[in-house]
Parts: structure tokens; sequence; C-alpha cells
């Protein structure tokens, strides 16, 4: 009996960039003493879900796509979790924006034949 494996999946992570993440993320329960920054619980929620796709199919493969004024394409897809973890690490919020045009996410997407 064979089992029948998932086919891979290709994952784009769209990470905001504004600075406003650096803030602590409000705590109403003193179960979680320890404040945490926005940016920072939106990196180990990424963790996480690339761990369990990984977990799923270890063929998964994940992309980073920076927000901020425009999209920027970051790191190209890969199956190296380690790799994109430490990619994930170099992104860091630096200012703030007044507004986004979504439309940049697409443009990268096309412009990296992801999207025809």
């Amino acid at each position: 009996m064979s089992t029948v494996q998932p086919k891979p999946e290709k994952i784009i992570f769209a990470i905001d960039t504004d600075k406003e993440l650096l803030t602590e993320y409000p705590s109403s329960s003193s179960f979680f003493a320890a404040k945490k920054k926005k940016f920072d619980i939106i990196k180990e929620a990424i963790i996480l879900f690339v761990d369990n796709k990984k977990m799923i199919n270890q063929r998964n493969q994940f992309a980073i796509c920076t927000l901020s004024e425009t999209a920027d394409w970051f790191h190209d897809f890969s199956t190296d979790s380690k790799e994109f973890y430490q990619m994930l690490n170099f992104i860091q919020p630096t200012t703030s924006f007044a507004n986004f045009n979504i439309f940049f996410i697409y443009y990268e997407l096309i412009y990296y034949e992801l999207i025809y």
C-alpha cells in the first residue's frame, strides 16, 4: 500500500514593515506577562505556520515579499526552512507609511512570472 504525497505548495508571505509593528502588543491578561512587539508575534506565527506546513509536506516552498510604500520581493521560493527563518530575521520595520497600493504585490508577482 503506497501513500499519496500531497502536491507541494508555493506560499508567499507578504510582510508589512511599517514601524508601527515595533510597538508592544497590548495584553489584557496577566498570563502573558512578557510583553512582545507586534512584529515578533507576526514572525512567531509565520514560523509556526511554516513548521506545520513542512510536517505535512517537506516539498512545500516559501517566499517573502515585504510591504512598505511598495512591495519588494525579498526572498525567493525555498524548501529550506532554516534559510527561510534566517531571511525572516533580517526583516525589520523601518519607517511609517501613509498608504499602500495593493497593486504593487501583483506587480511583483507578474514581474517574477508567478502569475500571468
